[in-house]
């Protein structure tokens, strides 16, 4: 097992248990949460640990293919533990799998995707690590990582010299980022940003040298870590929501640990106002200029631009689905003895 990945995460997953209490009124009231809160119902897994067995308990009329998937990633992990002849300590977790954080309940420990790192939720893998869909066909994070390399054979200078992204217009009714930036195509020739409702294979990514990695409805993705497996330069647009009365810091994954600014990718920071247009547009003025800064730095600096791409591809390449199953099982028993 990878120890140099493994050991940054358990050091993670010791620092997100500190702000919680793990008491039986604890549990009780996470339980009266899922039963009582519509919202928390419908999204959110109950996965009672007996044994070394599990057992999945849900809303079964809630439709959201997150949850479905989310139980697929537990029942992939609990395979192998079996097969590593491991063994879960017994507990009852709660997995909210909303794109959210659970923020009308910072109190209790759930399980979450991805969180600002100013706010609280115990992270774990998203369920795209087991259920990644590629023209209509499920594969898992191991067989996605073949399907990039083997579409991903040119060399920096065959790579088209441009910032690529494609999506749809996910946060159009809040930051509007990814139409904002596809607008700066008319002033800037070196962006190749298109945001629609088809379909584009994310690997057509590998054909440009810099990849922008925008925020979507929530300031987080599950595509950053694909973009990372490209051999190109990957450029995050970090979102900062700022409202009236409380802002959320930059959104963190299980894995964003591993990888670090300015020697694996370049992060961009932006501040979004809630109803102040004026700030927001000094805001994308400089996120535009310091797209641009980093489009010349890098376009100068040839090697500073291949050390960042080689770090960032051997890290990604070293996290297997064993990493990811066995980073589960850490935090899962970590969990079990707070409450032990």
């Amino acid at each position: 097992m990878n120890e140099e990945l493994l050991n940054p995460i358990n050091e993670r997953i010791e620092e997100q248990m500190k702000p919680f209490k793990f008491t039986r009124e604890i549990l009780d009231e996470m339980e009266n949460v899922f039963l009582k809160n519509d919202k928390y119902n419908r999204a959110t897994v109950k996965i009672v640990i007996k044994d070394n067995k599990m057992e999945y308990i849900r809303d079964t009329s809630a439709t959201d293919t997150r949850v479905t998937n989310m139980i697929e990633m537990f029942k992939k992990m609990y395979d192998y533990v079996i097969k590593n002849k491991k063994k879960l300590l017994d507990c009852t977790i709660y997995v909210f799998t909303l794109d959210v954080y659970t923020y009308e309940y910072q109190h209790l420990p759930f399980f979450v995707r991805s969180r600002p790192s100013n706010r609280t939720g115990i992270l774990i893998p998203d369920e795209s690590f087991v259920m990644n869909d590629i023209k209509g066909v499920n594969v898992d994070w191991d067989q996605t990582k073949d399907i990039i390399k083997s579409n991903c054979n040119l060399e920096k200078y065959d790579k088209i010299n441009k910032l690529y992204f494609r999506g749809s217009n996910a946060g159009g009714d809040k930051h509007n980022i990814r139409k904002l930036l596809e607008k700066e195509r008319k002033y800037n020739t070196f962006y190749d940003i298109t945001i629609g409702q088809y379909y584009v294979p994310f690997y057509e990514g590998c054909k440009y040298k810099y990849l922008l990695n925008l925020p979507g409805q929530q300031p987080w993705s599950t595509r950053f870590k694909y973009l990372l497996l490209m051999k190109s330069l990957v450029i995050h647009v970090g979102l900062i929501q700022n409202y009236e009365f409380s802002q959320n810091s930059s959104w963190h994954t299980f894995y964003s640990i591993l990888y670090k600014k300015d020697v694996d990718y370049i992060s961009i920071k932006y501040d979004w106002y809630e109803n102040d247009d004026d700030k927001n547009k000094k805001s994308l003025n400089k996120l535009v200029n310091e797209i641009r800064e980093t489009y010349v730095y890098y376009e100068d600096n040839p090697d500073a631009y291949d050390k960042m791409v080689e770090s960032a591809y051997k890290k990604v390449n070293m996290m297997s689905l064993d990493v990811v199953y066995e980073s589960l099982f850490m935090v899962i028993n970590e969990y079990a003895k707070k409450f032990n």
